[in-house]
């Protein structure tokens, strides 16, 4: 009995006192992570900021390197090889601008985010403010809108805002072959408050305008177009 009560209290040291002992810190790990990513090494530095993150989740420099290797490997083509979507980047990247308001200002020079300026919350965590009439139009235009996915098709529609107030709608159009066509609608785009109204140059089902509202990362218009979105669809079929 008292042999087996020694064999259990050498256990405890050794599992809260020895093991912690030899355990990396955040710290050490996105250090580790940075010197394989100033290597080209990606793969390998993206686990180290993984696993820096998820030994200390408030570690704001391991997310923030942890969405810049992301965005280079999307860049690279693996977004789905390496789990890189916008959505992921956009994440962590977030969640470093939360812990480190500073980071804001960073990213913005920071060429590896490239992949992500066309989403609201880009734009969002870069200032604009989507309740303000002008930084609303400004989202308008640098964001890209897709509509709603059908499965090997991808996206079947999206909406391109031009500064000069002109926008092109686009949509996928199926023969009875089922041979996809792209096609182009065009129009101008006025914003009251913030409120957009699309005003076509030629009527969709007998009307001319239509209006949408930006609720998060979605913008919605009314009648037939539904809902836009600022993230691509990837990695399925």
């Amino acid at each position: 009995m008292i042999l087996y009560k020694k064999i259990i209290f050498i256990y405890i040291v050794f599992l809260f006192i020895i093991v912690p002992a030899f355990a990396k810190t955040a710290g050490q790990l996105n250090t580790e992570g940075y010197r394989l990513y100033k290597q080209k090494r990606y793969a390998q530095a993206l686990e180290k900021f993984r696993k820096a993150v998820e030994v200390n989740d408030k570690h704001a420099l391991a997310h923030y390197n942890l969405a810049c290797t992301l965005g280079v490997l999307r860049k690279q083509g693996g977004a789905c090889d390496y789990e890189a979507s916008v959505g992921t980047i956009l994440y962590h990247l977030k969640k470093s601008v939360q812990l480190d308001p500073g980071r804001a200002k960073r990213m913005q020079k920071d060429p590896d985010f490239a992949v992500v300026h066309a989403t609201v919350t880009y734009q969002v965590l870069s200032g604009l403010d989507p309740e303000k009439p002008d930084d609303f139009k400004k989202i308008l235009v640098r964001v890209s809108w897709l509509g709603p996915t059908m499965g090997m098709y991808g996206h079947t529609s999206g909406i391109y805002f031009k500064t000069d107030g002109t926008f092109e709608f686009w949509e996928h159009s199926f023969d009875e072959n089922e041979e996809v066509d792209r096609i182009y609608c065009k129009g101008i785009w006025k914003v009251k408050g913030i409120v957009i109204e699309l005003h076509f140059k030629k009527p969709r089902n007998n009307k001319r305008i239509y209006k949408g509202k930006l609720k998060g990362s979605v913008l919605n218009i009314e009648g037939i177009f539904g809902a836009f979105s600022n993230e691509p669809d990837e990695c399925g079929v």
